[in-house]
């Protein structure tokens, strides 16, 4: 297979989002056999190439795309270094890692590289046959995408949508937010023609500035629906809820209270066509 060109020393999101080769870093973890088992039962068109352990990512035969890293937590950092160094610069970090928490990623530590995570869900394009995800379907081809921190709510809402015929473009974990978080995957969902209408599950935003500005962008161009679980726990007068309530209203998002009004809002996005006239009356 030919691999196109890379700009070495620099992260570029089609390795993340239209990756040509992914390279599964984890050996016989529980993890990565589940994202082997889904990759090759996606089918995708690149190559899938597998490192062990991170020993053995030196020896790739070429720097892919992008890696998903499936070791043991004590490993996953180590596993982040030898990628920087082999090359790949964009990684997933399946695996839940203590000390990794929003906005930590030091960018000195591995120069060029950018990552999904820790304890990201993984990424599924249907579109690529590309399932890198530690989910436990295969979710159909469709317009709707889904940006989520949890893991659990993206089996939620892929458990609801397959006996619902509900197919998808893109379903993007961020997990804990070390370094890539809804901001660049907004950024890359609003310039992608398959995708027609975006579901956000946001439990916390890192980079407040750049999250609004890339949500003011998407809502633009697309229906963007939210849901924040959680909101209050650490506030109970409310005052911080109504706060992000508040801008993402300004930012042309829509925002819900619970699961069941986020799924209404995905079946009605997936199924009815855009209004293209004033010949509608909302009782």
């Amino acid at each position: 297979m030919l691999f196109r060109p890379t700009n070495p020393g620099r992260f570029r999101a089609e390795a993340l989002f239209q990756p040509e080769s992914v390279a599964l870093v984890g050996g016989n973890t529980p993890l990565a056999l589940t994202i082997q088992q889904n990759m090759l039962a996606a089918g995708f068109r690149g190559s899938i190439l597998s490192a062990a352990s991170v020993a053995d990512i030196a020896a790739l035969p070429t720097a892919p795309d992008l890696a998903v890293i499936a070791t043991e937590p004590h490993d996953a950092v180590p596993a982040l270094s030898a990628l920087a160094q082999r090359g790949t610069f964009a990684a997933i970090c399946a695996t839940p890692v203590e000390g990794l928490t929003p906005g930590t990623l030091n960018p000195e530590r591995w120069p060029g590289l950018r990552m999904l995570g820790p304890g990201s869900f993984g990424i599924i394009v249907p579109k690529l046959g590309l399932n890198a995800s530690s989910g436990h379907l295969q979710p159909r081809l469709g317009k709707l995408a889904l940006v989520s921190q949890s893991a659990a709510l993206c089996r939620a809402v892929l458990d609801w949508a397959e006996p619902n015929g509900v197919g998808f473009s893109h379903v993007v974990g961020t997990g804990a937010d070390a370094d890539i978080s809804f901001g660049l995957v907004l950024d890359w969902l609003s310039r992608d023609p398959g995708t027609g209408a975006i579901l956000l599950d946001i439990r916390t935003v890192t980079n407040r500035r750049a999250f609004l500005s890339a949500a003011r962008a998407a809502a633009r161009l697309r229906p963007v629906v939210a849901i924040r679980a959680g909101g209050r726990m650490g506030d109970p007068a409310g005052r911080g809820d109504a706060v992000f309530e508040a801008a993402l209203r300004r930012a042309g998002i829509l925002r819900v209270t619970c699961l069941a009004d986020l799924l209404a809002a995905a079946e009605t996005l997936t199924r009815a066509r855009p209004a293209r006239s004033e010949a509608v009356a909302v009782v």
